[in-house]
């Protein structure tokens, strides 16, 4: 929880509001981390980003919280703005969802653990018998 309110903090500075404002939609990025720990001996990392770290995962948020949410200031905020702030800040970009699948994401383009991270990129790839609606990661 504390990377999504360290997100939603940050929301308040370009949005207005209190963070717990902008805490759902943020934690519903990086709650992928508590869903994979179990399956990555509690310790999970950057690629639990790969299930909505992408434009694909940004209009999904969408799709779940609305258009555009409702400040305690009173203000309406789009929720698209308030997802790709969340990206820039992890990845200083937006991911498009292939990226992920074709190796163009790299530990690098991490802004919090990118160096510790090289070692496991390496050993993700696509699994090649699948087609290309049907790709995941094998590790």
């Amino acid at each position: 929880m504390a990377i999504a309110e360290h997100h939603s903090k940050s929301s308040v500075s370009t949005f207005g509001g209190l963070w717990q404002d902008y805490f759902p939609i943020h934690n519903f990025f990086d709650v992928t981390r508590d869903i994979l720990a179990p399956h990555w001996e509690g310790v999970p990392d950057f690629r639990h980003r790969a299930l909505r770290h992408h434009d694909v995962g940004i209009d999904l948020a969408v799709w779940v919280f609305d258009q555009s949410i409702m400040n305690s200031d009173g203000v309406s905020v789009d929720v698209r703005d308030i997802s790709e702030q969340h990206m820039i800040e992890d990845f200083d970009c937006i991911p498009a969802f292939d990226d992920w699948w074709l190796g163009v994401v790299t530990p690098f383009m991490i802004n919090d653990d990118g160096a510790q991270m090289m070692p496991l990129v390496k050993n993700i790839r696509a699994q090649s018998w699948m087609n290309s609606k049907a790709r995941v990661l094998a590790v």
